[in-house]
């Protein structure tokens, strides 16, 4: 799974003119779209290009140690329903790859659940039941993720970047409402490099750059 990012395109409109000088007007029925960022519009021969474009199921969550508190991205309710097993209720994202000396992913998702719980989860309690009962807020939103080196531990340099942003509106159990933007950013460096698969600890440096969590 992975992460990616929507494509801008600019329409160019050329105003010709005529051999007495005296500009065209320029159509009026001409619209430029910008196409949707999603699996329909990646590379008509993706086999020659670095660019790939699909759609998977995709977790993410965020922390905010300071605050105490986790966000998830998903339908927990509908998770926790199901046992905590399977896909149930887990989103289905768009994802942009793009190949070279190292694969960078964008990946990106609307109207994701967006679920904020206590961190860390309460002691004691099964996972399934602390889904269900113990949520803080619960609305829906917009999340982005970037990461700049997909593989890190196979060869490509061994260090990577990567960054979650979340931006939507929750209510809380008496039912206000609230806004809720959260940013998470990571640095890694790589110690060693592929087959050396699983990693211990000493194989990388992992830091945290930015956990908030904010909900006004």
């Amino acid at each position: 799974m992975r992460w990616r990012i929507p494509l801008v395109v600019v329409l160019a409109l050329f105003v010709a003119v005529s051999c007495d000088q005296q500009p065209v007007a320029p159509p009026t029925d001409q619209v430029a779209e910008i196409p949707a960022f999603n699996f329909m519009n990646g590379p008509e021969n993706p086999g020659e290009s670095p660019v790939y474009r699909f759609r998977d199921y995709g977790y993410g969550s965020l922390f905010d140690y300071d605050r105490g508190l986790r966000v998830r991205l998903y339908d927990t309710f509908a998770y926790a329903a199901a046992g905590c097993v399977g896909t149930t209720g887990i989103p289905i994202w768009d994802y942009q790859d793009v190949d070279g000396d190292r694969v960078r992913s964008i990946s990106q998702v609307r109207d994701v659940p967006i679920v904020v719980y206590p961190f860390p989860n309460t002691p004691g309690k099964p996972f399934c039941d602390f889904l269900a009962e113990d949520w803080l807020y619960k609305g829906t939103g917009y999340a982005h993720i970037n990461d700049n080196n997909v593989f890190w531990w196979m060869g490509t340099g061994g260090n990577n970047s990567f960054s979650v942003r979340v931006n939507g509106t929750v209510e809380d159990p008496a039912g206000g409402l609230h806004q809720l933007n959260a940013i998470n950013k990571y640095v890694v460096k790589g110690m060693c490099c592929f087959p050396d698969i699983p990693l211990a600890e000493e194989d990388y440096e992992y830091k945290s750059v930015i956990e908030t969590i904010k909900i006004h």
